[in-house]
């Protein structure tokens, strides 16, 4: 049926069916993008960050293994070594801990790359080979072997170190370069949204206008030359 042979009751009711889809489709537009952000921002922080987190922590907690075990070679009060034990043994749970903590987390994260998987096996080799060696200096330490200890430091445990840090560092730079990435990846998608919306916006803009003067012309025929 062609839009003049319609009644005005018919007009009206395609007029408003049409402007109801149109809301429909912006709306499914909207609720797309917003779904798509939040899923970018949820990857980012949940996984990403995540795993990005914890090689800091690993990072600081080395660090802090590493000046415990040093000090507990220098100092002689036995308050010192009391604290300086627990400081050690504190910060080497805590490296066990996450380095675990970090193995889980790729293993569930399906967008784990076989490259970041490949470091952190570095990481992980590493930290295999660098823990005894810390908690042999401290037991030689607490057992007043200062010289043997201060060898051992030199010729095994800061080699150790010195891997470890270079493996965490790398670790988390390529992390860093996977997040510049998903953050790139994110704004594109919003713009592609954005001109979506935008596009989408325009038409429903246009079509009501359109309707609108259509349904107006065809009132004003109906009910005579009086309305206008």
């Amino acid at each position: 049926m062609s839009l003049g042979k319609m009644t005005v009751k018919a007009k009206l009711t395609a007029a408003f069916g049409c402007l109801a889809a149109i809301v429909l489709v912006v709306s499914a537009l909207a609720v797309r993008a917003l779904s798509q952000g939040h899923d970018d921002y949820a990857s980012y922080v949940g996984e990403t960050g995540a795993r990005l987190a914890l090689a800091n922590d690993i990072l600081d907690a080395t660090n802090a293994r590493a000046v415990a075990a040093r000090n507990l070679v220098l100092v002689t009060a036995t308050a010192d070594r009391d604290a300086e034990k627990a400081a050690v043994t504190k910060a080497h749970e805590k490296v066990s801990a996450t380095v675990a903590k970090l193995k889980d987390t790729i293993a569930k994260t399906a967008s784990a790359t076989e490259r970041e998987r490949k470091l952190f096996g570095e990481i992980e080799s590493v930290e295999s080979r660098y823990g005894p060696v810390a908690l042999n200096i401290v037991n030689l330490a607490l057992s007043d072997k200062r010289d043997e200890a201060i060898g051992k430091m030199n010729a095994d445990c800061r080699p150790l170190l010195a891997g470890l840090i270079k493996a965490a560092n790398e670790y988390i730079a390529y992390g860093q370069a996977t997040a510049a990435e998903e953050v790139k990846s994110a704004e594109s998608a919003y713009a592609i949204n954005r001109n979506l919306m935008l596009g989408a916006c325009a038409l429903a803009i246009a079509l009501a206008v359109g309707l609108a003067l259509t349904i107006t012309r065809g009132l004003t025929r109906a009910l005579g030359a009086e309305p206008a």
